[in-house]
């Protein structure tokens, strides 16, 4: 792996226009999670509060969920200066919005995504991750359906996928 690092002392750049670069720790983000999910096929609604990122497909009532999950966290911060979020292990789409200001979408991968600056504030944040994930659980439920049964039949391990947002989420 190479990196090529170029310096122009020179410069005129607007150092004004830069972030000031501090080391802040990484700080994981946990509280009550205020969850809604809506259902693409059925348009059936389920909403509840968690302490802890779960695996959403392990609950009773979303054995079968196909659609978007919404998750809602309140927080306050000691430091403003975070430069990037991490929503950790996602199944399978996510698209996150801070304070109203959208900051991306993470399709797949590990990278993270930049919070664009002055969006965070000390009190009072609102953190929303909206998690879209695959009709397969829902597939696997249709099984005097032809085509859903043969889509599910491809799956070698036939096993219900993972559903939302497991994390951790973290700012850094």
């Amino acid at each position: 792996e190479s990196a090529l690092l170029v310096t122009d002392q020179k410069s005129t750049a607007d150092k004004s226009q830069t972030r000031e670069h501090i080391y802040i720790p990484d700080i994981e983000l946990k509280g009550n999670w205020k969850v809604e999910c809506r259902h693409h096929i059925t348009h059936t609604e389920f909403n509840t509060e968690i302490q802890d990122l779960v695996d959403l497909s392990e609950f009773e009532e979303l054995m079968d969920f196909s659609g978007w999950i919404s998750y809602t966290l309140k927080f306050d911060l000691d430091e403003t200066a975070y430069t990037s979020f991490d929503p950790g292990i996602v199944y399978d789409i996510a698209e996150v919005s801070i304070n109203g200001t959208n900051i991306g979408t993470r399709w797949w991968g590990k990278l993270p995504l930049t919070i664009p600056e002055n969006t965070l504030k000390k009190d009072d944040n609102t953190l929303v991750i909206r998690v879209y994930n695959r009709l397969y659980n829902y597939c696997a439920t249709l099984t005097e359906n032809p085509v859903a049964k043969r889509w599910i039949d491809m799956n070698s391990n036939k096993s219900k996928l993972p559903a939302g947002l497991l994390g951790p989420v973290r700012l850094s």
